[in-house]
């Protein structure tokens, strides 16, 4: 059923916004270098974890960049006037939106979902980009590009705030400073309120000089992030990866064994510590009796394992059309057809994120200058 009132909404927004952080939360561990560790020896569980850390390739960060980095706002236009806009331009600079911009975009490469609001202000209106953890919309199914409501919370000195967004109404809500258990954690480490527990209540509300909610979302291609779809094969590369180092690291400690016969005690009858005798170092000097030789193992071959991950990174750069340039600096091998290619597969991935991200902008301006 459609809610009827304020609270109604209130609460349906809330709870789809608390609902929304496990998924948020397990999608940006990818980009902040905290990426599940590769399983190992949960026996020794603390000294090996050092090894899953250096194992975890920020792989996810660069599938991001290479499409957000090639799309930026490049101007503004209203009606049939090729020119830029001077309202338009001064809105978005009074914004700073230059790079506020390029947060929504990344918000939505990586969660697959972004917001930014318009608000008045005494100054005039502004644009905001807003956290994908603190602010949620709700979508007409007849018209999907069209918002009935909008929901925004955050945490100012001693008290936490939220915002509903309503057609043409505003509602204010607040509720004493947030006790840690009504905290939420993001990976790198940000605490943010939960807008789904308890406290809050009406302070006031106001009409918003605006007939439609002023919040949008954009929505990437599925509703997903860049790499959500293809975390396992992040996790592949990332368990070679310590498969590798473990390799490496076992193997720089050769064993070593005597082959012949070796008394037992020496003349006097002393047992004879062969392991003291025998320490290795760079100044040791050993003399063994005739037949006796040391035997000391060779280095397994890691090439496979190299050649494993390569596979894999390229694989990962077939699926996200990423360039293997950006991926891997030895791409110079590539050959040029196959980078043409990528290069192409990248360009329509930008193309279509454009497309999709491109009426919303125009719709976030036009609110801001309506409410200007």
């Amino acid at each position: 059923m459609i809610p009827q009132t304020p609270q109604e909404w209130f609460t349906l927004l809330s709870e789809r916004l608390r609902s929304r952080h496990i998924r948020l939360w397990a999608v940006e561990r990818y980009v902040t270098g905290n990426a599940p560790l590769p399983e190992g020896a949960t026996e020794v569980k603390e000294a090996y974890q050092r090894w899953q850390t250096l194992a975890r390739a920020d792989y996810p960060s660069l599938v991001v960049d290479a499409p957000a980095e090639r799309m930026n706002i490049a101007g503004f236009r209203v009606g049939d006037d090729a020119t830029d806009n001077d309202s338009a331009r001064a809105l978005w600079r009074r914004s700073l939106m230059e790079s506020a911009s390029n947060d929504v975009t990344r918000d939505m490469l990586v969660f697959g979902v972004a917001y930014a609001m318009a608000s008045p202000t005494v100054e005039g209106a502004v644009l905001t980009h807003e956290s994908p953890y603190t602010c949620i919309v709700d979508m007409d199914p007849l018209v999907p590009s069209r918002v009935r409501a909008g929901l925004k919370v955050w945490h100012d000195i001693g008290a936490d705030f939220a915002v509903l967004h309503l057609p043409g109404m505003i509602y204010y809500y607040e509720r004493q400073a947030t006790q840690r258990s009504n905290m939420i954690a993001t990976p790198s480490g940000v605490l943010l309120p939960s807008a789904a527990q308890s406290g809050w209540r009406l302070v006031r509300s106001a009409e918003s000089g605006i007939d439609v909610v002023p919040m949008v979302q954009f929505l990437n291609r599925g509703g997903v992030g860049e790499f959500e779809l293809v975390t396992d094969l992040l996790d592949r590369i990332n368990w070679v990866v310590l498969q590798r180092l473990l390799i490496i690291a076992m193997q720089a400690f050769r064993q070593r064994a005597l082959v012949g016969e070796l008394p037992e005690k020496d003349p006097e009858g002393n047992v004879i510590d062969y392991e003291a005798m025998f320490t290795p170092g760079p100044d040791a000097l050993w003399t063994l009796p005739d037949g006796v030789s040391i035997w000391e193992s060779q280095p397994g071959d890691i090439q496979q394992i190299l050649s494993a991950v390569k596979d894999d990174v390229r694989e990962l750069s077939a699926v996200t059309r990423t360039p293997m340039s950006v991926l891997s600096p030895d791409s110079a091998n590539q050959s040029a057809e196959g980078a043409s290619l990528m290069r192409e597969g990248l360009v329509y991935k930008v193309e279509d994120r454009q497309r999709r991200m491109a009426p919303f902008w125009e719709a976030l301006v036009s609110m801001g200058l309506t409410l200007d």
